[in-house]
């Protein structure tokens, strides 16, 4: 009975340490996957690229990385590392959601500043252009009508600028009608209710508020020609010169008339041309007097 005992106790051993031994051996085979990754890696950087956009503080860097994976869709589309269509338009419509509010915060930055940069206009320019050539299904614009409509706020500041800039530069002289609207249409550009990012252009402005200054300037010199005109009386016909010296006198009554009311009261005065316009009709009074003289001597000779 002992040694039956003791076999049994041997035969206990063994396969305890059998099993020991096999399931020591089963932990050193690795485990297989229990699923595979099949997703596109090219995909994932580019969608992982979109969600750093606006994580910046600098909308260059946000800008520079928009850039980014604008190129590496048109890379990777054109090389067939993304081929599956509604992947691409996925990418495209998320890319926009992302931009599209920074730069729209961008904009406005630069329109709250006190100097305005035409480089910055360009840029704002470009980018719209190129967020409307994005399209999905082949050839639809993927930009939403809530973003587009936000781009075309820029651009509506930005042609106000224009047309505004255009008013500000507005300044020769052509009639008192005239003067009076070029005036009343800067003056209008100034209207903060009206216009309010216009308003914080501060050069803008200052050329905005000068406009009826430079006019009268203009003006000025205008009727300055005008009377430099009648010098030449003695090459006229005594009527010539007098309908001359009459529109000349008209013309310098006008801008007495209206001078303070458009153009402030710094405008110059007409006393300096009113006396050089009496200086040149004194002269021509004495040259046709003189001139009626010698015929009559000349006739009575005959």
């Amino acid at each position: 009975m002992n040694n039956v005992g003791k076999k049994i106790l041997i035969l206990g051993a063994v396969i305890v340490v059998s099993v020991v031994a096999i399931l020591v051996f089963m932990l050193t085979i690795a485990e297989p996957p229990k699923e595979v990754d099949f997703s596109n890696l090219h995909n994932k950087s580019v969608a992982n690229d979109i969600d750093e956009i606006s994580t910046f503080n600098s909308f260059a860097k946000n800008d520079s990385l928009y850039n980014i994976v604008r190129f590496k869709m048109k890379l990777y589309k054109n090389e067939e590392f993304i081929t599956d269509s509604d992947d691409l338009d996925l990418l495209t419509k998320n890319l926009i959601n992302r931009f599209v509010p920074v730069f729209k915060d961008w904009c406005n930055q630069r329109f709250s500043n006190r100097v305005w940069y035409v480089a910055d206009h360009t840029s704002m320019t470009q980018h719209i252009n190129q967020l409307r050539c994005l399209t999905i299904n082949g050839s639809v614009r993927a930009i939403s009508e809530e973003h587009d409509h936000q781009l075309r706020e820029v651009e509506r500041v930005l042609k106000e600028y224009k047309e505004a800039n255009r008013a500000s530069n507005n300044v020769r002289f052509t009639s008192i009608e005239s003067a009076k609207e070029q005036i009343n249409t800067a003056n209008r550009y100034r209207e903060r209710s009206i216009y309010p990012e216009l308003s914080n252009c501060e050069d803008l402005m200052n050329s905005l508020s000068s406009v009826g200054s430079r006019i009268g300037q203009n003006h000025w010199l205008k009727l300055q020609s005008e009377v430099k005109k009648l010098a030449n009386y003695q090459s006229m016909y005594k009527s010539e010169f007098e309908k001359l010296s009459e529109s000349v006198t008209e013309q310098v009554t006008k801008y007495f008339e209206n001078k303070d009311e458009l153009y402030g009261p710094n405008s110059k005065n007409t006393k300096e041309l009113e006396d050089l316009a009496q200086q040149y009709i004194d002269n021509a009074k004495n040259f046709f007097e003189q001139q009626q003289s010698s015929n009559e001597s000349y006739d009575n000779y005959w």
